[in-house]
């Protein structure tokens, strides 16, 4: 009889681990994909810089966060992080904040506004500052790269108000 019991006891251990363990696996996205797109300011219709952006990376699903390389026309920024409405921060010889950053469900969108940097000036070609750079992935053309622009950050404060 104590034989059945700690076999039982036993089996529902094992049973409860692996249900736990299922639950808590970290979903993780592998993700290499290159775009080519353009740079855009919200206020200046004249300005558009084309430019090859390619992503190397994870992107952690339960933290809504992605952790790789951000090569920006050949230019890599190494150990980035991109969390919505945090921004991209990358550690390459020192924490660096090139903007805020936006992202669609799955990874499957993304925007970013540069507002300063290196980056920054890669992207206008050393132009002064005057406003940020829209970059949204995938887009291509002005109008499609703000309104996804316009979309996700919506999507992220109204996802802040329900919370």
């Amino acid at each position: 009889m104590k034989k059945k019991v700690y076999i039982g006891a036993l089996v529902t251990i094992f049973l409860a681990y692996v249900i736990y363990s299922l639950f808590n696996i970290p979903k993780v996205l592998e993700i290499n994909t290159e775009y080519q797109t353009e740079a855009y300011k919200l206020n200046d219709s004249q300005f558009a810089r084309k430019i090859s952006v390619k992503l190397t990376g994870h992107y952690f699903l339960k933290t809504d966060q992605f952790k790789g390389t951000i090569s920006i026309n050949n230019k890599d920024y190494m150990s980035c992080l991109l969390s919505s409405g945090v921004g991209m921060i990358c550690y390459d010889g020192g924490r660096t904040i090139y903007g805020q950053t936006y992202i669609g469900k799955d990874f499957k969108e993304i925007t970013l506004e540069i507002e300063s940097g290196q980056l920054y000036s890669n992207v206008s070609n050393n132009e002064p500052y005057t406003e940020s750079l829209i970059i949204s992935l995938p887009a291509t053309d002005r109008n499609t790269s703000i309104s996804l622009n316009n979309k996700l950050k919506d999507d992220y404060y109204n996802n802040l108000i329900k919370k």
